[in-house]
């Protein structure tokens, strides 16, 4: 097998096992919230370990957790703008 197609198994396999491991959580009844954060981050682990080792894992998973910081801050920002402009009538 060569280098790239071992590859692409690799990342095959991160892509999927987490999804399987989801879906048999899932079937055992565990919370939905728990179950997408698992499959989130060890998905998210399981990619960057394939395109660059340990160095891509975290990179991979501190620029999401960034990101969606990021968001969160700005979603907060217009939420509190869109508040303090709903009590005023143009």
């Amino acid at each position: 097998m060569s280098k790239d197609v071992s590859q692409f198994a690799r990342f095959l396999a991160a892509i999927f096992i987490p999804a399987l491991i989801s879906g048999i959580m899932l079937d055992a009844g565990a919370n939905g919230g728990v179950i997408a954060a698992f499959w989130l981050v060890t998905t998210l682990l399981a990619v960057g370990y394939v395109v660059d080792g340990l160095k891509g894992a975290k990179a991979l998973l501190t620029g999401t957790l960034h990101s969606w910081a990021i968001l969160v801050i700005a979603g907060l920002l217009i939420g509190l703008l869109a508040m303090a402009k709903f009590g005023h009538s143009p």
